[in-house]
């Protein structure tokens, strides 16, 4: 499931990974709690490997942002 909420997310908007794990814990509320860093990185991974997600280099910040391909 994390996936695919992942992947609806950055339908609506290109993000970081930071930025992207916060807004799932503002959406998923409570549940969203437990949800660690490494999860969602490693979720964005495997979209990326799945070729649903790209992610480019980001000039003047560390870290890639990742966009949906669809």
């Amino acid at each position: 499931m994390q996936q695919e909420v992942i992947l609806a997310m950055l339908a609506k908007e290109p993000s970081y990974g930071y930025e992207l794990r916060a807004r799932l814990k503002q959406a998923l509320g409570p549940v969203g709690d437990d949800l660690n860093a490494g999860q969602v990185y490693v979720a964005l991974t495997r979209l990326e490997k799945a070729g649903l997600v790209t992610s480019t280099a980001s000039r003047g910040r560390s870290g890639r942002t990742a966009r949906s391909t669809s």
